[in-house]
């Protein structure tokens, strides 16, 4: 009955919403009545009773702030779970959340918002937090929310899409800084200058102004040493690394991993960046995987291809019948065939980006334009399946709908397959001769099956010598050309594939982190797998182990994988 429930609401996020609203405001009034606060999640218990079997008092040294900003179940269960990782070896963790009143923020997108979910988020953070055993500092505790509310937006008017993101205030360049969560929000990839476009940004420059002036008195109330954070993209946690950057503190980001149970963390910059820093791949790239490494690799991109082993399995059935692809797609085959992948154009790994094409839409459009003349070249549009298969973010700016735009009528020679399609990206990938890609994964998995691959922007793997980059549209298109011109030998293609396998073990199974202490059986339905803080003493879990570490003072190093 929960599990039907639990997909209705994702199906139909405004309910989602409303459902979990109501669930905050009757613990709110639970709490002002002095009676026990009703329906708590399972995964509370789990929270609470860890506390039954504290080990010691926090020390002193290294302090370290976390900053928990909404109230998303799984990340705040890992959030207090690595906390009380850094208090049981020395260090004093602190908490942040916001607690409402923002005039809009990123906790909840378009599909389910305005109103902001305020009294969920902020009664899921706040018992979440002090369940653990931590007392969380609210924006309230910190400035008077309305009133710096009120003055921000008495200076903030602006009369466009341009001049919202040209906004700056005291040196901040708040229009740069909320353009990520304005996207993500709107779940789009551009923002024409509209009306309602315009009163989102400006309502998000207008909470940056709020999270900014409490995120001074923060870092000069706590003083932390090093700030622990989400992704580091998105506005609020984007503000606070600026400032932190800026008094010298240290910063480590993480974001959630491909594989369920795990996650990114670093302090080199932005989790969402997926960085694997140089010395690593210089040791990856140099050393052979082991024969139980390629065994363990292969077996997850072929769990990847079944849509097994991910958080957000996308289809029950699919299309993988090359023959059965070729007639619902029309391709006759006897002629060179490319395949473009595209990403979520509002997803943050696109964002900023920007290489041979500035924008995921401008790559799509000027490839096909470009495909026009090259009539004796086929060309297969592959629409990213997240654009309508994450139920309660689906896209409102579908690409087909600007590829329509741009085009009366698409030359006989382009084909695009619609992200409801059930015809299988892999099938595809094993199909076309070339690949062309944005920043999706899927150049680094048609590189996996020793296909050429084009890439137009600043992938995480790029540059690491088995792609072909471009910087520039000539760049892309000579890449292109050539190798349709001359085609590889199959050494060369055998020689990067290798390079690739290398480059994806170092990610998937190093760069990402298995956690398990939370388990997380379905979307934000997370667990906790440990019942007191010394099942997270050193030596007990390596994967948490190195990423205390890393929240600590080092950096992480192999955890999945064999070592070397």
């Amino acid at each position: 009955m929960i599990d039907r429930l639990r997909r209705l609401t994702f199906s139909h996020p405004r309910l989602k919403g409303a459902l979990r609203e109501g669930w905050g405001l009757s613990r709110e009034a639970a709490h002002r009545l002095g009676l026990p606060p009703p329906f708590d999640p399972a995964e509370f218990a789990d929270i609470r009773a860890v506390l039954r079997d504290p080990v010691g008092q926090p020390g002193a040294d290294p302090r370290v702030l976390f900053l928990s900003m909404r109230g998303w179940s799984t990340h705040l269960l890992w959030e207090t779970t690595f906390a009380r990782g850094v208090r049981v070896r020395g260090g004093q963790p602190l908490f942040a959340s916001c607690g409402g009143r923002l005039p809009i923020c990123d906790a909840a997108n378009a599909h389910s918002a305005p109103p902001m979910p305020c009294h969920s988020c902020r009664e899921y953070a706040r018992t979440a937090i002090e369940e653990a055993g931590f007392e969380p500092t609210m924006l309230a505790d910190l400035i008077d929310v309305r009133e710096v509310t009120r003055a921000a937006a008495l200076r903030t008017k602006p009369a466009s899409v341009r001049e919202c993101q040209d906004f700056e205030y005291m040196g901040i360049p708040f229009g740069e800084i909320a353009r990520i969560s304005t996207l993500w929000f709107l779940a789009r990839g551009s923002l024409p200058d509209t009306a309602e476009i315009r009163d989102v940004y400006t309502k998000f420059l207008v909470s940056g102004q709020v999270i900014a002036a409490a995120f001074r008195e923060l870092l000069d109330r706590t003083a932390p040493v090093t700030v622990f954070m989400l992704n580091g993209t998105f506005f609020m946690e984007r503000l606070m690394y600026e400032l932190a950057e800026a008094r010298g503190i240290r910063c480590v980001t993480y974001e959630r991993g491909y594989m369920t149970d795990t996650v990114v963390v670093t302090d080199a910059g932005f989790a969402c960046d997926y960085p694997i820093l140089e010395e690593d791949w210089r040791r990856a790239r140099s050393t052979p995987l082991t024969a139980v490494q390629g065994a363990q690799l292969d077996e997850y991109l072929d769990g990847r291809q079944r849509d097994i082993g991910s958080t957000d399995p996308m289809w029950n059935v699919v299309i993988d019948d090359v023959d059965e692809i070729r007639r619902q797609v029309g391709i006759k085959g006897g002629r060179p065939l490319v395949g473009l992948f595209s990403n979520i154009a509002w997803d943050s790994a696109v964002q900023n980006k920007g290489a041979a094409y500035d924008s995921l839409s401008n790559w799509v459009v000027e490839t096909i334009a470009g495909f026009r003349r090259r009539p004796d070249v086929d060309l297969v549009v592959r629409l990213h399946p997240a654009e309508v298969r994450v139920l309660n973010h689906r896209t409102l700016e579908p690409m087909r709908q600007i590829i329509d735009n741009h085009f009366k009528e698409l030359a006989p020679n382009v084909r695009v397959i619609a992200p409801e399609s059930p015809v299988s990206s892999y099938t595809l990938m094993s199909m076309v001769d070339i690949g062309l890609v944005y920043t999706s994964t899927v150049g680094l998995e048609m590189a996996l099956r020793g296909k050429p691959v084009v890439v137009a922007a600043k992938a995480h793997y790029g540059g690491r010598e088995f792609t072909w980059d471009a910087d520039t549209p000539e760049e892309y298109w000579a890449g292109v050309d050539q190798l349709l011109a001359s085609p590889p030998a199959p050494e060369t293609l055998a020689d990067r594939r290798e390079i690739a396998r290398r480059y994806a073990y170092e990610y998937f199974f190093r760069l990402m982190k298995r956690i398990d202490v939370v388990h997380e059986p379905g979307r934000a339905r997370p667990r906790l797998t440990y019942g007191s803080e010394r099942d997270l003493l050193p030596g007990k879990h390596p994967g948490l182990d190195e990423i205390v570490a890393t929240i600590m003072a080092g950096r992480a190093g192999p955890s999945i994988g064999q070592p070397d």
